[in-house]
């Protein structure tokens, strides 16, 4: 068996490298962070370095948490009616913790949800990608 694996491995069959790839992009593109990708790649058995040559740069983290918040509605997506200051507070609670299992840092996800504006987070994706 181990040496099917090492054929495949030397045709280049199985490549570590342009899997990984793949499946940060795919989750990146589904608004998860940084961390829960190290989770899954090294779930996949990725050897560490290559986790952290495949991690997302700071421009992808802040664009994947804004995937996140405008899949699941929060923050400026968030277009449903007022509510009361205690409903709202929990309300934040439970997006702030939504965000922060999905992988990404919390003073992303605080900002994510203190943007007033649709606006004001793109501009904090570009701010990111001029810094890159």
């Amino acid at each position: 068996m181990e040496g099917l694996v090492a054929r495949f491995v030397d045709k280049g069959y199985v490549d570590d490298e342009i899997y990984g790839k793949a499946r940060a992009s795919g989750l990146l593109s589904r608004g998860y962070g940084a961390r829960r990708i190290d989770q899954d790649l090294r779930a996949a058995d990725i050897a560490e370095p290559l986790r952290e040559a495949l991690g997302p740069d700071e421009a992808a983290r802040r664009e994947s948490a804004v995937v996140l918040a405008r899949r699941r509605r929060f923050g400026p997506f968030d277009t449903s009616p007022p509510r009361t200051p205690e409903e709202a507070h929990k309300l934040r609670e439970k997006r702030l913790a939504a965000m922060v299992r999905a992988g990404h840092d919390f003073d992303a996800a605080r900002h994510v949800l203190e943007a007033a504006t649709i606006e004001e987070l793109e501009e904090w994706v570009a701010e990111a990608r001029d810094a890159d």
